[in-house]
């Protein structure tokens, strides 16, 4: 069980912090709540059954040891580009449902590659944004910096 204070992963948030722990009474059942604060969401709350956390894809973020070392193997990351825009999507979508954050890692770098090239479309683009919340949220959590140092640090890493 996550404690008030905790940073976890969410899978459709990216990087929150466990902001409290409740009861809430929904369907006539009383159950206990994680209220989850997205990193990049400030404005939204998420509630999460303690007893589904599991089920859902919480986990607790990355240490700051495995972050750094993902952070600065970004530079050495293939960024092999995809001509075929149905095929590129479609392994792209695959990608960030899942929860390799390497995987995401490149897939990110690639798209930044291509945009600084003027090679990107609107679908890049989303998925690049989507990229980048799951990625950078859960890095800065990590290290204890700003969403803002992870992407200034990994543009400057995919140039």
């Amino acid at each position: 069980m996550y404690q008030v204070g905790d940073k976890v992963v969410h899978p459709g948030h990216g990087g929150c912090v466990v902001e409290e722990i409740g009861k809430k009474c929904l369907g006539g059942q009383t159950r206990d709540f994680y209220t989850l604060l997205p990193m990049n969401e400030h404005n939204l709350r998420v509630m999460v059954p303690v007893k589904s956390a599991k089920d859902i894809g919480i986990r607790g973020v990355i240490s700051s040891a495995e972050a750094r070392v993902l952070l600065y193997s970004i530079r050495e990351m293939d960024t092999s580009w995809v001509e075929d825009r149905k095929e590129r999507q479609t392994r792209y979508d695959e990608i960030m449902k899942s929860d390799d954050l390497e995987r995401i890692a490149q897939t990110v770098k690639c798209l930044i590659v291509q945009k600084l090239v003027g090679k990107i479309t609107a679908m890049d683009q989303q998925i690049l944004q989507k990229g980048k919340e799951k990625l950078f949220s859960e890095l800065a959590l990590s290290m204890g910096c700003s969403y803002d140092e992870i992407d200034r640090a990994v543009t400057n890493m995919a140039q």
